[in-house]
C-alpha cells in the first residue's frame, strides 16, 4: 500500500522526534516535512490531532459507507 511507503516512516519519524522535544527535527524533512505533496489533498473527518505524552483523547466520529484508513 501507498501510504505504508510515503507516509508511516515519515509520520513514524515525525513522532518520534515530536515525542523527544525535538520539534524542528519533528517538522523538517525528515519527520513531518518529508510527507508528500498529495498528503495535503487528504480530506481528515475527525480526531484530535497530536497528543501531548501522556495524554489521552477520545473521538467519536459518524462515518458514511466507503473507504478509510484510520490511524493510530
Amino acid at each position: 500500500m501507498v501510504f505504508k511507503i510515503q507516509i508511516v516512516p515519515f509520520f513514524q519519524a515525525g513522532m518520534d522526534f515530536y515525542r523527544a522535544g525535538n520539534f524542528a527535527d519533528a517538522f523538517g524533512p525528515n519527520g513531518f516535512g518529508g510527507l508528500p505533496d498529495w498528503f495535503y489533498d487528504v480530506q481528515f473527518t475527525g480526531g484530535k490531532g497530536l497528543i501531548d505524552p501522556n495524554k489521552t483523547a477520545i473521538s467519536t466520529v459518524q462515518l458514511d459507507p466507503g473507504t478509510y484508513v484510520i490511524e493510530c
